[in-house]
């Protein structure tokens, strides 16, 4: 499960380079493949390295396995806006770009607070019956036309 994790946060974090264009769309002197390929393995390396942390923290909080790796989840969809908007710039000046990045994921945990009662897979789905009825075919209604002032 965890590789699995961590591939997908590495993906969505990928996604929001291409969006925010830190990977660039025409690059002038790389390939495109090879950047979206070294950053997803820079990616896959921070996720990993940082996981254990990350889940300590779920823990710290009381919260199962399965909802901290969703309470990680959110966060690095925050993350992810983040990076999408530019707020994570592509070269901050006064700190290093990972280290922004694994400080916002843990910023983000420690301001979220998921339901402790249910997962969230075992929230019910509603469902709506819709009845379609046949749509009524307007014709042109018989109007009568009432003669202006001064005619007859």
């Amino acid at each position: 499960m965890n590789s699995v994790l961590v591939f997908r946060l590495s993906m969505e974090l990928v996604a929001a380079d291409i969006i925010s264009e830190y990977i660039p769309l025409k690059p002038v002197l790389d390939n495109r493949n090879e950047l979206i390929q070294d950053q997803i393995q820079t990616y896959i390396s921070l996720v990993s390295d940082n996981l254990s942390t990350l889940q300590k923290i779920g823990t710290q909080k009381g919260y199962t396995t399965a909802q901290t790796d969703q309470l990680i989840e959110f966060a690095f969809l925050l993350v992810k806006s983040d990076i999408a908007s530019n707020f994570i710039g592509h070269s901050p000046v006064l700190c290093d770009r990972m280290t922004m990045i694994v400080e916002s994921v843990i910023k983000y945990m420690n301001i979220l607070n998921i339901p402790m009662s249910t997962s969230f897979d075992e929230l019910p789905e509603k469902s709506i019956s819709i009845i379609m009825e046949k749509p009524k075919v307007m014709g042109r209604k018989n109007v009568k036309r009432f003669p202006r002032k001064g005619r007859k």
